[in-house]
Order: structure tokens, then sequence, then C-alpha cells
């Protein structure tokens, strides 16, 4: 389809925790002849819903995708030759804020970020394949009773405001502004096929209790992720405050694990959405344009009579995924680890693999590339991660840098990343070639990754070695900055580890050049640390982390059955207790899978 250049706007202000803006409608009526083939495309930065004639045909919720749309502006395409009727047809669309215009990421500096603007979208309508109506000045908007949306901050939802029929052929718009005209975004145009977000099932609350301070505490049972369906009957005017959160302290609804890492303490926009009751009949509220991780929902502004059971209702969605596979076995504490991972997975599936669904809602490149492999064996995320890695492609900056988060809109370069998270570009195509045998992620990546290695380049030390960016993170009992493994320990073992990646996708892609670079790389990376760090065929660093991921990734194979002997002392000398980040817990485990496949091939 043709792209449409005209993008259009309701207003030029930013949205501000400070100085809220609505949610906009637009519209656009036109003339149609029953029969003739039609198709919408949209390309929109923030978050739309798309009706036709009053209908929704948009693909899921949160659509059309996150991004930064100086590097990406993601396009939808639907087929609405059923939705038309002959004569006058109306095109509608709701439009919030998304990653585009959010207020509440100013912790990574998203509210500063170079693509930030109020959210636009370009749109085209094709008749048997000719286009005959595209986005300008004659689509007329008005503000909608969403008075401020946010990604992470929550939504504000004034029904009083409600403009009935809107999106229908016969509405009179005739007080309603003309919209404007928008700049451009600067992105790559990607028509995306990562699976939309959709509601995957209803939870209702297991209990509804009342806190000490008034508040009503409704328990769903289970941490997921998603919105809560409002209904109820009130008076006009009455004001609802729905918190969401994970844990309770002493009967009330305790969020300082969000706030933590929040809008930094700004209670009223954590996981908040807030409805105004226009009075009378019973009425209905479902947040659009937002999404919150939870079990539990503290409420208020409602009377006894209002808290009951089927006051709340919990829409789970997340990417509306395939299983791919599964397991269960004997053990009852096994199987709630993998369901527990399936949950966490679905979880921090929104388009991109994010870290949480309520703090952060960022796309940490090192969370994926340590869960790729086991998120690949449960479900089919092929499409997802595609479309999210293109993203980490057209965020390497001109040094050849990978930022620690993706997309972003800038931060995440100084701090935040290093090889045990830039690694993502390699581990993806990786996993998706190792198990499907496709080699698509690898033949786009391909270039990526020689940038890459030519920045690696750039960082190594005196010793032939590498040490910037992020250590093993989280530890157990200690700052999560703080772990006892060195810097240059496991940055050095990730970039050999990287590099044997690099050569089998080369050869997957018949690409000389890039194999060639990272046999070259790894060859003497893998010459260095033996030098410094492996004596007596032992590690210099009598730690889990550091043995571990040496006989995991084999940077001193020769000396593999040595080193095993010492992790297995090691761990016991830790009184059978990890002791690992992030990065030593995945390999650690990895080592007794190797071990399990020996003792096999033994038997």
């Amino acid at each position: 389809m043709k792209i449409s250049q005209t993008y259009i706007c309701a207003t030029r202000e930013y949205n501000r925790l400070e100085k809220h803006l609505p949610a906009y409608y637009f519209r656009k009526n036109f003339e149609w002849k029953a029969g003739d083939r039609a198709k919408i495309g949209v390309w929109c930065l923030g978050f739309y819903e798309l009706y036709i004639n009053g209908v929704n045909v948009t693909k899921g919720r949160l659509a059309p995708y996150i991004c930064n749309s100086d590097q990406l502006v993601p396009y939808d395409e639907y087929d609405v030759t059923a939705a038309l009727q002959d004569g006058k047809n109306t095109i509608g669309v709701w439009l919030g804020n998304g990653l585009q215009n959010n207020a509440g990421g100013e912790e990574w500096h998203f509210h500063v970020a170079a693509f930030r603007s109020a959210p636009k979208f370009a749109l085209a309508l094709c008749k048997n394949g000719e286009v005959v109506l595209e986005t300008d000045e004659s689509f007329v908007t008005k503000a909608s009773p969403i008075t401020f949306d946010d990604l992470r901050s929550g939504e504000r939802y004034d029904a009083r405001k409600e403009t009935l029929g809107w999106n229908l052929p016969d509405f009179d718009d005739s007080d309603w502004a003309n919209a404007l005209i928008a700049a451009t975004p600067k992105g790559k145009v990607r028509k995306i096929t990562a699976e939309p977000i959709r509601v995957t099932k209803i939870l209702h609350p297991v209990s509804v209790t009342k806190t000490p301070s008034g508040k009503y505490i409704y328990d769903f049972g289970e941490n997921f992720t998603g919105v809560c369906r409002l209904r109820i009957r009130g008076k006009r005017g009455q004001v609802v405050k729905m918190l969401h959160g994970e844990r309770l302290l002493h009967g009330e609804l305790d969020i300082i694990n969000i706030q933590a890492w929040g809008v930094r303490g700004r209670k009223e926009y954590d996981q908040m959405d807030i409805y105004t009751l226009k009075g009378g009949d019973w009425e209905t509220y479902t947040p659009r344009f937002t999404y919150h991780g939870f079990q539990y929902v503290s409420v208020d502004g409602i009377t006894d009579e209002q808290a009951t059971l089927d006051l709340l209702t919990f829409e789970v969605m997340h990417s509306n995924v395939k299983t791919r596979g599964d397991f269960v076995c004997s053990d009852v504490t096994v199987n709630r680890i993998q369901e527990a991972t399936r949950r966490s997975d679905l979880s921090n599936l929104f388009y991109i693999p994010t870290d949480c669904p309520h703090r952060e809602k960022n796309g940490w490149t090192a969370d994926i590339a340590l869960s790729a492999e086991q998120m690949m064996l449960n479900f089919d995320v092929d499409k997802t991660l595609t479309d999210w890695l293109f993203s980490v492609c057209q965020a390497q900056d001109e040094r050849g840098a990978i930022p620690g988060i993706v997309p972003t809109g800038g931060w995440g370069f100084e701090w935040g990343a290093g090889p045990a998270w830039d690694i993502v570009i390699a581990e993806l195509p990786y996993e998706q070639y190792h198990y499907t045998g496709d080699t698509r992620m690898i033949k786009f990546a391909a270039k990526t990754m020689k940038r890459y290695l030519e920045y690696v380049e750039t960082k190594r030390n005196e010793d032939g070695l590498f040490a910037y960016g992020l250590k093993d993170w989280c530890p157990p009992a200690k700052d999560s900055s703080d772990s006892p493994v060195p810097l240059e320990v496991s940055d050095s073992i990730t970039i050999f580890a990287m590099c044997q990646k690099m050569i089998l996708l080369a050869q997957a892609i018949g690409d000389k050049a890039l194999e060639d670079h990272a046999a070259s790389i790894g060859a003497r990376v893998q010459a260095a640390y033996k030098k410094k760090y492996i004596k007596d065929g032992k590690s210099v660093i009598s730690e889990q982390t550091a043995i571990a991921m040496a006989i995991y990734y084999g940077i001193a194979k020769d000396c593999n059955k040595t080193l095993e002997k010492q992790l297995l002392a090691q761990i016991h000398a830790d009184n059978d207790h990890f002791t690992t980040g992030v990065l030593g817990a995945r390999v650690l485990i990895g080592c007794c899978r190797i071990w399990v496949k020996r003792i096999w091939r033994i038997r």
C-alpha cells in the first residue's frame, strides 16, 4: 500500500504529569459503493483504536506497537470490505499517547526523548488497490472522556464527557475542530507482524476486604497483567480510584516495590486508574491505553453497597502468542516453577519483551538474552522477537554500541548495557536458528553484528580483555552492582561466547567476513583469558559464576574436567547455595544439564 505522507494530530502540546491533556477522537465521513474491496493502512505514533461505522476493527489492545519513532514507524493493515456499507460511512480513530508521549517515563528520560511529540497518525483507504482517502486537515477532532493516559502511569476517564455516537455516519460534528498537520516521523516504516495484544482470560475476585483506612482490597488470586473492567452504578461526579499492586502489608496494598522505580514516588501515578461517574444507570469502564501488573486492586471512593465481588473483573492480556511446548512431571514444586515461568513470560510480552509489567515496562536486552531459549521452547515468539530485534538493530549508535533498553530515547548507552546485555544481537538469531532453522533474524542482524565487533575492538584493554558495562546482576544478599565476579571475567567470557555464536550464524548465511572477524576476536580473547585467569587447569577466580561461565562457554575447554571439580568444591564451600547473579545462575544450571547428558551417555 502507498505510504501516506500526511500525519495529523489534535494538539502540539505534550501530556505532562503537571498538566494533563486528553486522548482525542478523530473522524471522517466518506461515500462508498458496496462490493468494492477496501483496505485501510494505519501508521501511528501513540496507541490507537480504529472504528468503521462505530465498530472497533483494531487488531488488539495497545495497537500498533511500542517503539522509538525516530527509528521505527509501525504500520498496520486491515481489510474492511465487510465493515463498509453502500453510501455514507465513517472512519473513527481514538488516539492515545503510547510511548510517543510518555510523561511517566522520566526515570529513563522518555519525557525528553528527541522523538517525543503529541500522538499522531496517518491513514490511507484503498478501493480495489487505489488510494481514495488519506489523512489531512479535513479530519475533525475533539477531546474524549479519557482526560489522561500513560503507558506507565495509568488512565483517567470522566464519563460525564462522553460523546455518544461520535464514530457513526449521522453524527453531527459541526462543532469539532479540524486536525492539525504533524511532522512526518524519521523512522523506517515496518509492517508489524508481532502477535497483537489480546485478552486471553478473565479473572474474578476471590475476595473483597475492607481495610483499616476504608479502602477495599480486591484479590484476584493470580499475579498477572492487564486491566480491570469496572461495573458500577452511582451518583454523578463520584470518583473511583483503582490502585494496582502485587502485595499486602497490614491489610493495605503495599506498592513500595513499584514506587521505587516508578514515577519518582508520585503516588497518584503508580498503576492508578481513575473513573468519574456520569450517574444514573449501570456504567462500565475498561482502560484502553495502559496496562498493569497486579494481583490486588485497592479501590477508593466507593460505598459498602458498591463493594461487591462483581464490581471489578480482571481482563488478563498480553501478546497473543501460541504455546509451542510445555513441561509437566511428578514433582509439584518443579511444575509450579514451570507454571510461574510461563506466566512471567506472558506478563512480560507486550509486543516487546519487558523486564517487568509494572515498575519499568522496559525492553532490557539482557533479560531476553537470558530467557530467549526457554521462551522459544514454551511459546511461538518468533514474530514478536523478530520485530523487536529489528528495533534493537535500529537503536545501534554510530559507534556500534547497543543500548541496555530497547526502545530507548537515548538512555542506556553510558550505563545499563555491556557485553552480557549486548549479546542479544547474536543470542536471538542463534536460538531461532537452533530451534527452527529460520535465518531471517541472522540476515537482517548481520550488519549490526559486524558493526558491534568493530566497536568491541575499541574496548579491548592492555591485557587483551574487556571490562565495560554491567556486572553479574542481582547476586543474593548483595547490591545488584556488587557482584564478587570481576567485570573483566564476565565480559571477556561473554565476548568469547558471542563470537562463537556469530561464527555459526555467519556460516548459516555464508557471510565469510562476519565469520572471520568473529573467529579472530574469539581466538584472541580466549588466549588472553586463559593466560590471565586459568592456572594449572583451574580458574584463578574461585567463585561460582566465574567457573561456571568458563565451563559452559568453553573458553578453557581443555581444562573442563578440572574446572568442574573446582566448581563442585566451591558450591560445597558456599553451603550448597547459589552465590551467582543472573549471568552465573543460567550457566550454572546449564552446567548441570551438561553433566546430566554425560551421565545418560555413560548409561
